[in-house]
């Protein structure tokens, strides 16, 4: 039987990742950020579709390219004090755990540790394509 997947558990399980992977901010200007999060969940579906039953859609807004799932999984862990977005245009989201709370949120989430950590590479490797300010490590 197929494990359920929120978008919440992906996202928190993505960012945990992220900080896993040595990774202290991701920009989030632009619209590049939430195709690329199109993309990786794409990417989870094409490889465990077996294995994950997805919870969620994206939906990117046919003219700014956001998508309202994204943004409020930001807000979401914003307020869960897991990131917090630097000043002054908010669009930088930067790392509030460090690996250490990564691997512990790693080992709370539904699919294993190696998963989220494909899902993160993944990520890196589409992001760090995008052209822009992408990714800071540690």
């Amino acid at each position: 039987m197929a494990t359920r997947l929120s978008f919440d558990n992906f996202f928190i399980g993505l960012l945990a990742g992220l900080v896993y992977r040595g990774r202290r901010a991701v920009s989030i200007r632009g619209d590049e950020f939430d195709r690329t999060i199109a993309r990786v969940v794409e990417e989870l579906a094409r490889r465990h579709g077996d294995e994950v039953e997805l919870r969620f859609r994206l939906h990117p807004h046919y003219v700014h390219g956001y998508s309202s799932t994204v943004r409020d999984a930001i807000a979401a862990a914003t307020q869960a004090d897991l990131i917090s977005l630097d000043n002054p245009e908010y669009q930088d989201m930067r790392f509030k755990i460090d690996r250490d709370d990564a691997e512990d949120i790693l080992g709370d989430l539904p699919l294993s540790r190696e998963i989220y950590l494909e899902l993160a590479d993944e990520f890196l490797r589409a992001y760090g394509h995008a052209g822009s300010r992408t990714v800071t490590p540690a």
